[in-house]
């Protein structure tokens, strides 16, 4: 706490808890996580120069059906027997043991109501959230804010 109320200029009586972010020659301050989020990826969104952007949902739910058409995006091809979705965790070693593995991430995203993604959110919380993510970018990556008169919070 004491690196967030002195690099980040926090105080008691703020409505959000900074973050900042230190690269290797510069720390990046931003208002909230949601405010981090919306910088983070206003760079790419906003960029001139060519990008693919995938959500990670994406490559989660249709790996195969994604990669394939970043392969043709890119000139390329690939073959159905070229692709493999890999079931256990690619990170390694004594410290990522019992880390999510491919079916964790399924059945932990694939199995969620709406009531499930916002449990512990207050409506100001949502509310927040609602104000401060994104418009523009929130609808082109499919995203969308909880319906808060079809949820009791």
């Amino acid at each position: 706490m004491d690196n967030v109320m002195n690099v980040a200029n926090y105080t008691l009586e703020k409505k959000t808890v900074p973050v900042y972010v230190k690269y290797n020659r510069e720390t990046a301050n931003h208002e909230s996580l949601a405010h981090m989020w919306n910088d983070w990826y206003r760079d790419y969104y906003d960029a001139t120069f060519p990008r693919v952007m995938v959500r990670y949902e994406d490559l989660l739910f249709y790996g195969k059906e994604v990669t394939t058409a970043a392969c043709h995006c890119f000139g390329g091809t690939m073959k159905s027997q070229q692709f493999k979705h890999v079931g256990e965790s690619a990170k390694k070693g004594d410290i990522h043991l019992n880390k999510t593995s491919l079916i964790d991430n399924i059945i932990k995203f694939g199995n969620k109501k709406e009531t499930d993604k916002i449990k512990g959110m207050t409506r100001d919380d949502l509310e927040f959230a609602k104000e401060t993510f994104s418009q523009d970018m929130m609808t082109t990556f499919a995203y969308h804010h909880p319906n808060l008169e079809a949820v009791a919070v």
